[in-house]
């Protein structure tokens, strides 16, 4: 469960790192606090389902070239494999 969660933190981290975003924007767009996704980010809590699906959709916004809610050119979505990855898992456990 441990590396679940790590592996998870580690995703979320580099999904916003990527996007060039930082945690407040990530923050802003799932609407929660900025220390909220600190905590996402080093393992201390995990998201759940709700806050995994705003964390998809933040990272797919402008994906068809358009401007991302943070007024930045948007990049592939890499949170999207993390869902996929993480119900997979779930199902399993």
């Amino acid at each position: 469960m441990k590396a679940q969660k790590a592996e998870v933190a580690a995703r979320i981290k580099s999904a916003r790192a990527e996007k060039g975003w930082k945690q407040k924007h990530l923050a802003a767009e799932v609407k929660v606090e900025p220390i909220t996704v600190s905590r996402w980010e080093r393992a201390a809590t995990s998201p759940d389902f709700d806050a995994l699906a705003l964390i998809v959709h933040a990272d797919a916004i402008g994906e068809k070239g358009d401007r991302g809610a943070v007024g930045r050119p948007a990049r592939a979505p890499v949170v999207a494999r993390l869902g996929r990855q993480t119900s997979g898992r779930a199902a399993r456990d």
